[in-house]
This record gives structure tokens, C-alpha cells and sequence, in this order.
């Protein structure tokens, strides 16, 4: 789990006597680092915790001013120093603070600012640090790198036990030119840790290629599927126009299956961008599930060579497009009118196609035998693609 505002100042030592005066529904707010701001805002970044002794609060307004200027920059918490330029807070701006869930603290006159943020400096960094040493372990025993034993007694020595659930989850945001794809996966990053840590939820997050990786720990189905929900009804503004898709894995074994779980989870991440569906479960993928435990790659692509290769190479020598057709008329469970609808044809071209793709084939479309085969086939065909 990741640094938050709960955690950092739950950590400090009670002696400091810092208190929280409003906006407690956002101490799980995410942080990744701390400033001391008395002048220059500009300065200030996204997920930062901000200090201040309010030298510049020579007139009404201007602790809810910079509250309002703090939240606007996505900080994550805001420390008022008590003492002589800061009396008291306000209630205007414990008000607001509450409103927007920032979090506000405030340090006693006799408290020392600087030892504080020195304090919080350190836990971050520690935090950092040890988070980054559980995502590097779980990556090993994901994809074997080292010995497996060994990872998992780094794990347990962490606090996981090898013998608790692990469910793995994909998320991939499609890329756009416009954006910083870095950028806008760590915030995406961010953002689902939020939302996790709201739930107070065990997980362990890391990227892999253009995926985002959750592994969540000893959650039950219901916990998953409600940050599933939340994802896509608290989804940050910053993410418009771009398209998301989770594929969520199967949620049973324990960290010896983790690596195959993961293997499975990756295998839909392609089907289910194709599909156009948002989430996608491994449980729920049906027949696809049996194709992808198949190993010997060479099995699958014989069975579909044998279904659709003749009509690939009569695609490719004659300038048609039987294959697309095919998938159209599964796809609508061949229902000859709404194939028509859809592919603006008569039913009697429909037909006359079916009837086409059988002499090709030899394969009739038309029986319960040939649908499934040339489904089979489509599914081994996005496999093999992925």
C-alpha cells in the first residue's frame, strides 16, 4: 500500500500534538511528497502534502483562498502552523475543507514545522522504498526470474503470506498522442491506489509494458467488483476521452498460482479490447478459458488452420471477405435476417455466402457441429493474434 495522508501522520510521534480539524473522508488521499509554501504556489506539485505558517495571512480570506488554491492543484492534505500568523483556523475554511475532503491539520505554536517535515520525509521515502521491494518480489514470482522459494519468503518477511488469495487485475488505458503516456499512466496509477486504499484493501500495483497491475490480496469478490464500479463512476476528468479496459482474473488460488493466474488474466486483455467491453472477468470467458490452458501452440493453430485457412487464402486470392462475413453470422447466432440487416445484404446473398463457405470449408455453418467448430477457431484466432 502506498503512502497516504492517514498513514504518515498517523506515524508521527504523538509529542508533535498535530491534529486533523476537518476533512477526515480524505486522509486516504495519496503522497508523494512534502513542501513548505509561504510565498510561490506555482511551485507546488500534484500529491503533495503542504505546510505553511501563513506568513502571507495579512487579510480576510486568504487561508481559504490558499485552501481553495491547494485543492485545485490536487494537493493532499494541508498543515496550518499555529502561532502569530495563524491564531486560530477559521471555520469558513474548516468548512470548505470538509466539503472538498481535504485533509487540515494544524501543529501547536510550540511544535517544530521543520522536524515534522523531516519526519514525513523520511516515512515517504522509507514507504517508497519498501513498497518498490514488494512490487519487484511479486514481479519476480509473476514471471520466474529468480528462485520462487526465495521470493516468497521475501514476501512473507514483508507481511503476505504465501497461503492467502491472489486476483489479479489489467488495466489498460489506450494510448493517445495528445498525452504523455507516462504521465498519464502513474496518474491512472494513483488514482486506483486511491480508490483502493478507501477500501482498505491489501494490493500490490506495478506497470508491465502499457498495463497497470493490481494484485489484490485476501479481497472478496464483492470488494473487486465494487472498485470496478467506483473506477468508472469516480473516474477522474484527466482520463476523458480515453478508452479503459479491466480484465480481472480469476480469484481462488494462493501465490503459487499467481504466475499462471496472471498468464490467464493477460491472455483476455485482447479479446476483451476487440469486444469493446470495459471489464471483462476470466471466470466468465467460457469456452475461451479451455483454449487458452492449451500449451502447445501448434495443437491450436492446427485446429484453426483446418477450419479457416482455406477461406483466409480464398480471401487473400480473390479480393473477398468470407472470413468477416463468417464471424458476423456467429456472431448473430445465424440468424439469416439480422445478418442481412447488418452486412446491408439480401438474405439470399446470405445464404449463397453460408452455402460458400461450406463448399471452401467443408464445413457446414448451418449444423450445431460447424458453428462451434469455426467459434472454436475465431477464439484460438484472437489468441493466437494476442
Amino acid at each position: 500500500m502506498s503512502a497516504t495522508v492517514e498513514k504518515i501522520f498517523s506515524s508521527l510521534s504523538s509529542s508533535y500534538k498535530v491534529k486533523c480539524v476537518a476533512g477526515n473522508a480524505g486522509r486516504e488521499n495519496y503522497v508523494e511528497w512534502v513542501s513548505v509554501v509561504e510565498d510561490d504556489l506555482r511551485l507546488v506539485i500534484t500529491n503533495e502534502i503542504i505546510f505553511t505558517s501563513g506568513i502571507k495571512n495579512s487579510y480576510d480570506g486568504y487561508l481559504l483562498e490558499l485552501a481553495r488554491k491547494i485543492y485545485e492543484f490536487n494537493c493532499s492534505a494541508l498543515a496550518l502552523k499555529l502561532g502569530p500568523y495563524i491564531r486560530s483556523v477559521p471555520q469558513e475554511v474548516i468548512d470548505y475543507c470538509n466539503e472538498v475532503s481535504l485533509p487540515l491539520f494544524t501543529i501547536p505554536p510550540q511544535g517544530a514545522m521543520v522536524e515534522i517535515v523531516r519526519d514525513i520525509c523520511h516515512h515517504i521515502i522509507y514507504e517508497e522504498t519498501y513498497q518498490s521491494n514488494i512490487s519487484e518480489t511479486m514481479q519476480n514470482i509473476i514471471f520466474n526470474t529468480e528462485n520462487l522459494q526465495s521470493q516468497i519468503n521475501k514476501l512473507e518477511k514483508a507481511g503476505y503470506s504465501r497461503e492467502s488469495i491472489y486476483c489479479p487485475v489489467i488495466i489498460e488505458i489506450e494510448r493517445n498522442e495528445r498525452d504523455d503516456y507516462e504521465i498519464l499512466t502513474k496518474d491512472m496509477q494513483i488514482y486506483c491506489e486511491r480508490l483502493i486504499n478507501e477500501s482498505g484493501s491489501l494490493y500490490v500495483s506495478f506497470m508491465y509494458n502499457r498495463y497497470l497491475i493490481l494484485i489484490f490480496i485476501d479481497c472478496a469478490n464483492k470488494i473487486i467488483d465494487s472498485f470496478v464500479r467506483e473506477f468508472y463512476l469516480n473516474q477522474s476528468l484527466k482520463f476523458a476521452g480515453h478508452k479503459i479496459y479491466i480484465s480481472v482474473g480469476p480469484n481462488r488460488d494462493n501465490i503459487f498460482s499467481i504466475a499462471k493466474n496472471f498468464k490467464r488474466t493477460l491472455s483476455i486483455t485482447k479479446p476483451a479490447r476487440k469486444s469493446g467491453q470495459k471489464v471483462t472477468y476470466y471466470d466468465f470467458m467460457g469456452i475461451y478459458k479451455l483454449i487458452s490452458e492449451i500449451e502447445d501452440i501448434s495443437i491450436l493453430k492446427e485446429f484453426h488452420d483446418s477450419a479457416l485457412g482455406s477461406l483466409i487464402r480464398f480471401d487473400t486470392e480473390n479480393g473477398t471477405d468470407l472470413l468477416s462475413f463468417l464471424e458476423t453470422y456467429l456472431n448473430c447466432n445465424g440468424n439469416v435476417q439480422e445478418v442481412a440487416q447488418k452486412r446491408y445484404v439480401h438474405r439470399n446473398t446470405v445464404n449463397n455466402q453460408i452455402k460458400k463457405i461450406e463448399k471452401i470449408t467443408g464445413i457446414d455453418p448451418l449444423t450445431i457441429s460447424g458453428k462451434v467448430q469455426f467459434a472454436i477457431a475465431f477464439e484460438i484466432k484472437d489468441l493466437l493474434e494476442s
